[in-house]
């Protein structure tokens, strides 16, 4: 709280004017409120309106398309995450087996805004488990 007044104060200073509103999601409400007042003046919350832009993603993620790379995402995530098969990639990686290797996220289903990296992540999988067929102690 006391780093929020503290930008909110110097804001002020440095642009020699109020704050009318402090846009935030619904997690952040209660905090903004109370920063409102203690700021004084006129302020208020207010939604944050690229907020409403996470709509777009959620009522996407409803697709059967994205449910099917979504879901081909999450088997890969769970099948590297497993921690036997991922100490096999870091020992590729100290071996040098593996030129680059990359970790597998997870990814909490209410941000969609993450999947891209969520994604992303687990197509980066693809090199490792290409070596993994043959690696001993698969």
């Amino acid at each position: 709280m006391q780093d929020a007044l503290d930008i909110c104060m110097k804001a002020m200073e440095e642009f020699a004017c109020g704050i009318a509103s402090i846009p935030v999601d619904n997690a952040a409400r209660g905090v903004a409120a109370e920063l409102c007042k203690r700021l004084g003046g006129m302020t208020f919350v207010s939604r944050d309106p690229a907020h409403s832009l996470d709509l777009l993603s959620k009522d996407l993620v409803k697709t059967l398309v994205v449910k099917s790379v979504m879901a081909e995402a999450k088997e890969v995530r769970d099948f590297v995450k497993i921690d036997r098969i991922d100490s096999i990639r870091l020992e590729g990686a100290e071996s040098g087996e593996l030129e680059q290797t990359w970790t597998a996220v997870n990814m909490v289903d209410t941000r969609m805004d993450l999947s891209y990296d969520f994604i992303k992540a687990a197509r980066l999988q693809h090199e490792f488990v290409k070596l993994l067929w043959g690696n001993e102690a698969f």
